[in-house]
């Protein structure tokens, strides 16, 4: 996965230098939650809601197409959710007071387009699992759900954002929805787990590119 990443960054960047269109570096962060909607047939959907952080970076490359540019981009994210009432919508873990906390990579690649100071932009994105565990906060004994057949890491999924262009920072509002179960061989066959991450922040754009 990780020579993937670096072949997808390296794709990125050769696609900058052949062309001559204008291209913008952006770095960003902000506020973000992570929750997992169990589903599964005959029960009520079930959710389980981390709070967290992101941060990261993204190339904005103008198209011919006035308005119009595309945006790949590299994230790092991290979420925690506190549990006093039990777990078990995260498969295996033995704890029921606990914390819950997940980090990952999010790659998304967006179509964009500008009007004015304003934005909207779409697209697919992967979503890789670096860590998803549990820690009981009486012993700090820990429980990893990667490997342990709960979740599974890799992940696609589309996404939106809409924001506001303030010439050097960007403000934004943002909705990601997974397509693949990340339910592993721990839960039943007919148990679908679907990831949905809302995020707000804020940009800094560096200097052009090129010019």
């Amino acid at each position: 996965m990780k020579k993937l990443i670096a072949l997808a960054f390296a794709a990125s960047l050769m696609l900058a230098v052949g062309t001559q269109a204008f291209a913008q570096i952006t770095v960003s962060g902000g506020l973000m939650t992570n929750t997992i909607g169990r589903h599964q047939t005959g029960t009520d959907t079930e959710t389980l809601t981390g709070i967290g952080l992101y941060a990261g970076g993204s190339y904005d490359y103008a198209l011919p197409v006035k308005g119009i540019s595309v945006e790949p981009g590299l994230f790092l994210q991290f979420t925690n959710k506190y549990s006093e009432d039990g777990m078990d919508l995260i498969g295996q873990s033995p704890y029921s007071t606990a914390k819950f906390s997940e980090t990952a990579l999010n790659i998304p690649v967006m179509v964009k387009y500008t009007y004015d100071a304003a934005y909207v932009k779409a697209g697919p994105g992967i979503l890789f699992g670096l860590s998803s565990k549990t820690t009981a906060v009486d012993t700090d004994r820990t429980y990893n759900h990667y490997g342990n057949g709960d979740f599974k890491r890799f992940n696609l999924y589309i996404g939106a954002e809409a924001g506001a262009d303030l010439g050097k920072v960007t403000i934004g509002l943002g909705v990601a929805s997974g397509l693949l179960n990340s339910a592993d061989k721990n839960y039943p066959s007919d148990v679908f787990l679907r990831r949905t991450l809302f995020y707000a922040g804020l940009g800094f754009k560096l200097d052009n590119l090129f010019k």
